[in-house]
């Protein structure tokens, strides 16, 4: 992405990059760098920050008190990609919903990574991420190419109850639990396409200059946890 997208910032165009935003922490400093020394607009697309069902479970976050812990499953049967593992190809999905919700950055990521199909090589196709947040709230993300039914879903544990988004469900996708698993409700949120919202906000970043919702800053803050958990995997799960 970085070698296709540069010339187009260097002519200050505004420009969409697909997730994972960049290969490298390396890379994604060199975009954000140029897109401000050019003051070329740049979107990066973590779909789930556009979806309706996502934006009305994250209002429901004051309902639940203190987050205690959020769960993130990404899993599906395939593909499995020549050019990057699992954890680069869902994970991305879970970590920008979760900085979304918390605001902030984790202080320290812990992984996992397992080469089923591939044994010796970093094409992992499952993972388990652990990014410890601060003030004691714990993400856990699992992701896998192995699984025989598609998953995407984000459980959010707090104080007071949780909150289910499940991306796969056709309705429903959002569910809040009261204490105990007690009182459940199902919001009513607006269906258009998250790909048609994505597509839409980066038309008017196009057209009138708006900023994007997902900028390169925000690509950059997830490739630092892809990157630091990669670091993780090598020593065995350590920080």
């Amino acid at each position: 992405h970085t070698e296709i997208a540069f010339p187009f910032i260097e002519r200050k165009l505004p420009v969409f990059i697909e997730k994972p935003f960049t290969q490298s922490l390396k890379d994604a400093r060199k975009i954000v760098r140029a897109s401000q020394k050019s003051n070329s607009p740049v979107m990066v697309g973590h779909l789930h920050l556009y979806s309706h069902a996502y934006a009305e479970a994250k209002k429901l976050l004051k309902n639940i008190g203190v987050i205690n812990l959020m769960v993130g499953e990404g899993a599906s049967n395939g593909p499995h990609r020549e050019d990057y593992s699992v954890l680069w190809d869902y994970a991305p999905h879970d970590i920008s919903m979760m900085l979304d919700m918390m605001g902030e950055m984790p202080t320290s990521v812990e992984a996992w990574g397992i080469s089923t199909l591939r044994p010796s090589t970093k094409l992992y196709d499952t993972s388990y991420l652990k990014l410890n947040f601060p003030r004691g709230t714990t993400g856990i993300i699992f992701s896998s190419s192995l699984m025989s039914q598609k998953r995407k879903r984000l459980t959010v544990v707090g104080e007071k109850g949780s909150i289910v988004y499940d991306d796969v469900l056709s309705e429903n996708k959002v569910s809040f639990f009261g204490e105990d698993g007690k009182d459940t409700l199902y919001p009513i949120y607006e269906t258009t396409p998250p790909l048609t919202l994505e597509l839409q906000a980066f038309l008017e970043t196009v057209q009138i200059g708006a900023k994007p919702k997902t900028d390169a800053q925000n690509g950059l803050e997830g490739i630092a946890i892809l990157e630091a958990a990669e670091k993780s995997i090598a020593k065995n799960g350590q920080q």
